[in-house]
């Protein structure tokens, strides 16, 4: 690497000042251009990098938007239209992102389709447990995935998850009401379908002071947060949604390259999460860098002390500031080698 210097050139004229004014000025720029060098490298870097990260993470929520809506036409198939559109409101409703909420209805609705029950069927009960487990959540202050979890465990005859959601049920109570409903005559075992329905009927009975809490209580700051919390997830999702084309296409621009190409791309996006994730560490050329500009800053406050002497006697000011100047010609050329360090550093990091 090249030895880098600046060389100051400063004729003072103690008639005048036009030379002292100049060199005023000229020290200013240059101080002013290797702060910007010194901090706003890493700082456009930082800024690059967070744009980045909420960039990733909306591209990420658009793209299991996706696949969801995927598993949702498949699962509840025609009558896949009003799971949709519940979904476009769960954020207000209950709290949920619209992804979230179609996660766990078709999940539901997966479980109640591989038992042999009707697309309709399964549309409805489907939506009618995330609402409930909305209001259950908010009732007994659980976050709502582990209510999603009771709620599933139940419907397959697991009675103990659903103590905690003050529901009852064991395999005789989900018999008698599995034959009140006219689904069990009473002989031999209950199959899937049927157990699931029973047991799906005795939640929404024994829940019934729970439902509708969501909506009772959606002034509170749970609520509040909740709600928040699931519009800020569907605003990114709807950024990322925008996104996508531009990222698949990079990825396909990625996979062409070659191996040596890849190599490159990578370690620059690795120093880019670092600084993102706070988790870069200052080279000690970065740092020798950094104490020297704060050393140049120093000298220049020292030389403008001069620049005051001078006004009051030019010839001792002028002495004054020739002093200064040597002292902040050494600390220009330790920036300028520090320069050169730190970009010998960013190479051998690539």
């Amino acid at each position: 690497m090249a030895n880098r210097k600046v060389i100051f050139d400063i004729e003072a004229n103690d008639k005048s000042g036009k030379g002292i004014v100049s060199s005023e000025n000229a020290l200013k720029k240059l101080d002013k251009t290797i702060t910007s060098m010194a901090t706003s490298g890493l700082g456009a870097a930082a800024a690059v990098a967070a744009i980045g990260v909420a960039a990733k993470k909306a591209v990420e929520n658009a793209s299991n938007l996706e696949e969801t809506t995927s598993k949702v036409n498949i699962v509840f198939g025609e009558a896949r239209e009003s799971v949709l559109a519940f979904g476009k409101t769960s954020a207000d409703s209950l709290g949920m992102s619209e992804e979230a909420a179609l996660s766990a209805a078709a999940t539901y609705g997966n479980l109640f389709r591989s038992m042999g029950m009707a697309e309709e069927k399964s549309a409805e009960m489907s939506i009618n447990l995330v609402k409930l487990a909305g209001d259950l959540a908010s009732f007994n202050n659980l976050d709502p995935s582990d209510v999603f979890e009771k709620l599933r465990a139940g419907l397959t005859g697991e009675a103990e998850p659903l103590k905690s959601l003050g529901v009852n049920i064991n395999e005789t109570i989900i018999k008698t009401k599995a034959m009140e409903l006219g689904l069990y005559d009473g002989v031999g075992a209950l199959d899937a379908s049927t157990k699931a329905t029973a047991a799906y009927s005795l939640i929404l009975e024994q829940t019934s002071l729970a439902q509708g809490d969501f909506a009772r209580t959606s002034d509170g700051l749970a609520n509040q947060q909740r709600i928040l919390k699931a519009n800020w997830e569907d605003l990114s999702t709807t950024a990322g949604t925008k996104l996508i084309p531009a990222v698949t296409d990079l990825l396909i621009l990625f996979n062409d390259l070659s191996d040596s190409e890849k190599r490159v791309t990578t370690s620059a996006a690795d120093f880019i999460n670092k600084v993102a994730e706070g988790t870069w560490v200052e080279s000690s050329y970065s740092k020798e860098l950094r104490i020297k500009n704060e050393a140049l800053a120093e000298s220049e406050r020292l030389f403008q002390e001069g620049i005051a002497v001078a006004s009051k006697n030019a010839g001792t000011g002028v002495e004054f500031m020739a002093t200064k100047m040597g002292h902040l010609g050494i600390e220009v050329d330790d920036v300028n080698d520090s320069i050169a360090y730190s970009i010998d550093d960013i190479y051998l990091y690539i």
